[in-house]
C-alpha cells in the first residue's frame, strides 16, 4: 500500500499562488521595478520553502514504504509459521492414529489368543467325544457280530417272504386285468348313458312338441250348463297343460299344475281360473260384464280342483281338508272378533286363508289392522299344521325304513 505523492500535493497547493503571480506580472507591466523585485524575492522564498517541504515529504514517504515492506515480511513469516503449525498438527494426528492402530493390533492379538484357547478347548472336548464314540462303536460292532449270526435265520425267513411276494404279484396282475375290464365296462356304460341322454332330450323335445299341439287342440268342456241370474249360460273348460303362475298380487298360487281351467259364457266372455296355495279357485271379477258366477259352478269347480290335486299335491290337499273342517274359534282370537267374522261368513280357517287383508278390511267394523291380524292368525295356524304333518311323515318314513 503506497501513500499519495507529497510533491503532487504541494504543487497543487502552490498552483493558485503561481497563477496570482503571473497575473500580477501581467497587471504590473507599468508598475514600478521595486514592487516587482519585492514580489520576486517573496517568490524565491516560497520556492525555497516548497523545496524543503518536498524533501521532508519524500523522506516521510520512504519511511512509510519501509514500514509497509516490514509488515509484508511479517505477514509472510506468520503464513510460514501457520503452515508449519498445520504440518505439525497433521503429524500429531498421524501419530495418534498410529498409536490407536497399535492399540487395536494389540487387542486383535489378545482376541486371537483367546480364540486359539477356545479352539484348543473345543478340540480337547472333540477328542474326548471321539473317545466316547470309539467305545460306543466297539459295543455296536459287538452287537453287529451278534446280529450277523442271526442273518442265516433271516435268510431262511426271507425265502418264504419271497414266495409270498410272488403270489402277491400274481394277484396284483389279476387285479390290474380286472381293473382294465372295469374301465372298459365303464366306458361302455358311459357311452350307453350318453346315448340315453340324447334319447331323453329327443323325447323331451317330442313331448314339448306334443304339448304345444295339445295346447292348440285341447279344451274339453264339462258336460254341464250353469245358468246365471240374468239368464246367461256358463260353462267350465279343462285344458291338459299348465300355466306357470306362482303369484297374483298378494296371493300365492300353485304354479306347477299340469292342467288349468277356464269359465266361459254364451255371451263370449271368458275368465282364467287360478288355484291358490289352499286349493281354492280364484278368477277375475266378472261383474263388470255379466252377473255373478253361479254358486253351483263354483262348487263344482272346487270339487274339480280337489279331485285333480289329490294325487299330485297331497300336502295341499290334506291342508285344504283340515282348514275346511276347522272353525275359526280355534285360532285364539277374541270372542268379539270371532263372532264378527262368523257373521260376515268367515266361519272356517279356509275362509280366512282364502281372503286377503284388503277384502276383509272392506267390511264395516273391520279396519286394516284387525283384518291383518285375522289373516295372520289363520296363516300361522296353517304353518304349524304343515310343520307337524312333515314331522309325522318323516317319522313314518324312518319307521318303514327300520322295518
Amino acid at each position: 500500500m503506497q501513500r499519495p505523492d507529497l510533491n503532487t500535493v504541494i504543487n497543487s497547493a502552490f498552483t493558485g499562488l503561481r497563477a496570482q503571480i503571473n497575473t500580477a506580472r501581467e497587471l504590473a507591466a507599468g508598475a514600478s521595478a521595486g514592487i516587482l523585485d519585492t514580489l520576486l524575492s517573496e517568490t524565491g522564498l516560497l520556492n525555497i520553502h516548497h523545496q524543503s517541504l518536498t524533501d521532508a515529504a519524500s523522506a516521510e514517504a520512504d519511511d512509510y514504504n519501509e514500514l509497509i515492506g516490514e509488515v509484508e515480511r511479517r505477514d509472510e513469516q506468520i503464513s510460514n509459521l501457520q503452515l508449519k503449525a498445520e504440518s505439525k498438527e497433521a503429524e500429531l494426528r498421524q501419530a495418534r492414529a498410529d498409536r490407536d492402530g497399535a492399540v487395536a493390533d494389540k487387542a486383535e492379538m489378545a482376541a486371537a489368543l483367546a480364540s486359539s484357547e477356545a479352539r484348543l478347548a473345543l478340540e480337547q472336548d472333540a477328542t474326548k467325544q471321539l473317545s466316547r464314540e470309539r467305545i460306543t462303536l466297539a459295543k455296536e460292532l459287538k452287537n453287529a457280530q451278534s446280529e450277523l449270526e442271526g442273518m442265516e435265520r433271516l435268510r431262511k425267513q426271507n425265502k418264504a417272504k419271497q414266495q409270498e411276494l410272488v403270489e402277491l404279484r400274481k394277484a396284483a396282475d389279476q387285479l390290474r386285468a380286472t381293473n382294465i375290464q372295469i374301465r372298459n365296462d365303464r366306458a361302455e356304460t358311459e357311452k350307453r348313458l350318453a346315448d340315453l341322454v340324447k334319447d331323453n332330450l329327443r323325447m323331451k323335445e317330442e313331448l314339448e312338441n306334443a304339448r304345444l299341439r295339445l295346447m292348440d287342440n285341447d279344451g274339453s268342456v264339462i258336460n254341464k250348463t250353469y245358468e246365471g241370474e240374468d239368464g246367461v249360460a256358463w260353462y267350465v273348460y279343462q285344458f291338459n297343460f299348465g300355466l306357470r303362475y306362482h303369484r297374483c298380487g298378494d296371493m300365492d298360487l300353485v304354479g306347477d299344475l299340469e292342467w288349468h281351467a277356464e269359465i266361459r259364457t254364451t255371451t263370449g266372455h271368458c275368465a282364467l281360473v287360478l288355484v291358490d296355495e289352499y286349493l281354492r279357485p280364484e278368477h277375475p271379477d266378472t261383474s263388470h260384464y255379466t252377473g255373478a258366477v253361479p254358486g253351483e259352478l263354483l262348487t263344482d269347480l272346487q270339487e274339480l280342483i280337489l279331485r285333480r290335486c289329490q294325487d299330485s299335491h297331497p300336502d295341499h290337499y290334506q291342508r285344504h281338508l283340515w282348514a275346511r273342517d276347522t272353525g275359526i274359534e280355534t285360532l285364539g282370537m277374541t270372542t268379539q272378533l270371532t263372532n264378527k267374522l262368523i257373521s260376515l261368513g268367515y266361519c272356517t280357517v279356509l275362509d280366512l286363508l282364502s281372503a286377503t287383508v284388503a277384502q276383509l278390511a272392506k267390511h264395516p267394523g273391520l279396519g286394516d289392522k284387525t283384518a291383518r291380524h285375522a289373516c295372520e292368525q289363520a296363516r300361522s295356524a296353517a304353518r304349524i299344521w304343515m310343520k307337524e304333518r312333515k314331522d309325522e311323515l318323516r317319522r313314518q318314513a324312518k319307521q318303514e325304513k327300520a322295518a
